[in-house]
Protein backbone atom coordinates (compact mmCIF):
# COMPACT_ATOMS: atom_id res chain seq x y z
CA UNK A 1 0.00 0.00 0.00
CA UNK A 2 1.42 3.21 -1.19
CA UNK A 3 2.11 5.79 2.06
CA UNK A 4 -0.59 8.31 1.72
CA UNK A 5 -0.10 12.37 2.54
CA UNK A 6 -1.34 11.49 6.15
CA UNK A 7 1.65 9.39 6.75
CA UNK A 8 4.57 11.82 5.41
CA UNK A 9 2.98 14.62 7.27
CA UNK A 10 3.09 12.54 10.44
CA UNK A 11 6.72 11.33 9.78
CA UNK A 12 7.58 15.29 9.60
CA UNK A 13 6.05 15.68 13.10
CA UNK A 14 8.38 12.92 14.43
CA UNK A 15 11.55 14.64 12.98
CA UNK A 16 10.50 18.08 14.06
CA UNK A 17 9.37 17.22 17.73
CA UNK A 18 11.55 14.26 18.55
CA UNK A 19 14.62 14.08 16.55
CA UNK A 20 14.94 17.99 16.27
CA UNK A 21 13.48 18.51 19.87
CA UNK A 22 11.49 21.83 18.40
CA UNK A 23 9.20 23.61 20.86
CA UNK A 24 7.38 27.21 20.62
CA UNK A 25 9.17 29.76 21.65
CA UNK A 26 5.79 30.61 22.85
CA UNK A 27 4.33 30.32 27.16
CA UNK A 28 0.71 30.91 26.86
CA UNK A 29 -1.07 32.47 29.86
CA UNK A 30 -4.98 32.21 29.51
CA UNK A 31 -7.72 32.67 31.85
CA UNK A 32 -8.13 28.81 32.15
CA UNK A 33 -4.40 28.50 32.19
CA UNK A 34 -2.78 31.42 34.49
CA UNK A 35 0.81 30.15 33.96
CA UNK A 36 2.71 31.41 36.92
CA UNK A 37 6.70 31.11 34.87
CA UNK A 38 8.15 31.00 31.90
CA UNK A 39 11.95 29.68 30.68
CA UNK A 40 13.92 32.71 30.13
CA UNK A 41 14.39 32.99 26.66
CA UNK A 42 10.29 32.51 25.79
CA UNK A 43 7.45 34.88 24.53
CA UNK A 44 4.58 35.10 26.86
CA UNK A 45 1.60 35.50 24.89
CA UNK A 46 -1.69 36.37 26.71
CA UNK A 47 -4.72 34.94 25.18
CA UNK A 48 -8.46 36.65 25.86
CA UNK A 49 -11.77 36.13 24.16
CA UNK A 50 -12.01 39.61 23.35
CA UNK A 51 -10.40 42.90 22.08
CA UNK A 52 -8.02 43.92 25.25
CA UNK A 53 -5.05 45.65 25.97
CA UNK A 54 -2.17 44.33 27.95
CA UNK A 55 -0.81 47.02 30.33
CA UNK A 56 2.40 45.31 31.84
CA UNK A 57 6.16 45.78 33.32
CA UNK A 58 8.79 43.76 34.43
CA UNK A 59 10.12 46.11 36.75
CA UNK A 60 7.70 46.41 39.24
CA UNK A 61 5.61 49.33 37.46
CA UNK A 62 8.43 51.56 37.44
CA UNK A 63 7.91 51.81 33.76
CA UNK A 64 5.11 50.24 31.71
CA UNK A 65 4.19 49.60 28.51
CA UNK A 66 0.49 49.13 26.65
CA UNK A 67 0.11 46.29 23.86
CA UNK A 68 -3.10 45.70 22.03
CA UNK A 69 -4.39 42.26 21.16
CA UNK A 70 -4.78 41.45 17.75
CA UNK A 71 -7.51 39.24 16.76
CA UNK A 72 -6.28 35.50 14.93
CA UNK A 73 -9.87 34.84 13.48
CA UNK A 74 -10.22 32.47 15.46
CA UNK A 75 -12.16 33.14 18.07
CA UNK A 76 -9.01 34.48 20.24
CA UNK A 77 -7.59 37.90 20.36
CA UNK A 78 -3.52 37.45 21.78
CA UNK A 79 -1.01 40.01 22.62
CA UNK A 80 3.00 38.59 22.46
CA UNK A 81 4.63 40.34 25.46
CA UNK A 82 9.07 40.86 24.56
CA UNK A 83 9.55 39.08 26.99
CA UNK A 84 12.29 37.01 25.12
CA UNK A 85 15.28 39.37 26.56
CA UNK A 86 14.62 39.12 29.96
CA UNK A 87 16.62 37.60 32.77
CA UNK A 88 16.17 34.70 35.02
CA UNK A 89 14.50 35.90 37.91
CA UNK A 90 12.34 38.80 37.06
CA UNK A 91 8.67 39.06 36.99
CA UNK A 92 6.50 40.07 34.48
CA UNK A 93 2.81 41.65 35.99
CA UNK A 94 0.45 42.65 33.66
CA UNK A 95 -3.28 43.92 33.76
CA UNK A 96 -5.82 44.01 31.01
CA UNK A 97 -8.07 46.87 30.08
CA UNK A 98 -11.10 45.92 28.23
CA UNK A 99 -12.00 48.77 25.80
CA UNK A 100 -15.56 47.58 24.51
CA UNK A 101 -16.59 48.20 28.03
CA UNK A 102 -13.98 50.92 29.33
CA UNK A 103 -12.99 48.83 31.76
CA UNK A 104 -9.62 47.77 33.67
CA UNK A 105 -9.29 43.99 35.27
CA UNK A 106 -8.56 45.25 38.02
CA UNK A 107 -6.12 42.33 38.86
CA UNK A 108 -2.38 42.30 38.33
CA UNK A 109 -1.05 38.65 37.10
CA UNK A 110 2.86 37.40 37.78
CA UNK A 111 4.59 35.27 35.58
CA UNK A 112 8.27 34.60 36.94
CA UNK A 113 11.13 34.25 34.74
CA UNK A 114 12.94 30.97 35.27
CA UNK A 115 16.28 29.55 33.49
CA UNK A 116 15.60 28.38 30.33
Amino acid sequence: MARGRGSFLAGRRVRRYQIEKKTSPYSLWRYNHKIRTIKAGRTLRIEVLQQAVIHWSADSWRTAQDIATRDTDLGMHVADLPSKDLAAGGTIIFTIYWPEQAKWEGTDYSVGISKA
